[in-house]
């Protein structure tokens, strides 16, 4: 990755996880679900993205994966974290939302929500 979410960035970290044959139950590697954090220059914040296959949403995996992405920055000593959300996509920013995650309206463009994650 080259650029992520529009700007340039130095480190891409990525960790997936593929379901069995029962929801809920996972294991490492790669698959529907999927997690990433891009460093910025700064050194100080990250992008993440967080995707989630349609019939496993709903039941958890996103607020794990998310915390768990949280826990990945801090222990790199990131101190924030920046994700881009389209304005419809009201499971992800419910996601947010129920994890306190401060989410602002994109200035050029209303279509975009902005989430920040202080950490």
């Amino acid at each position: 990755f080259a650029t992520f979410g529009g700007r340039h960035i130095d480190t891409v970290f990525a960790v997936g996880c593929e379901h069995t044959m029962q929801p809920g139950q996972l294991h490492p590697g790669l698959g529907h679900q999927r997690r990433q954090l891009g460093d910025n220059p700064d050194k100080r914040s990250c992008e993440f993205a967080l995707v989630v296959a349609d019939e496993w949403q709903r039941q958890g995996i996103g607020h794990k994966l998310m915390n768990h992405l949280m826990e990945i920055a801090r222990d790199r000593g990131l101190e924030r974290m920046e994700g881009e959300v389209l304005s419809n996509n009201f499971k992800m920013l419910d996601l947010m939302k129920s994890l306190y995650i401060q989410v602002t309206p994109y200035p050029e463009d209303n279509s975009i929500k902005q989430v920040t994650i202080e950490l």
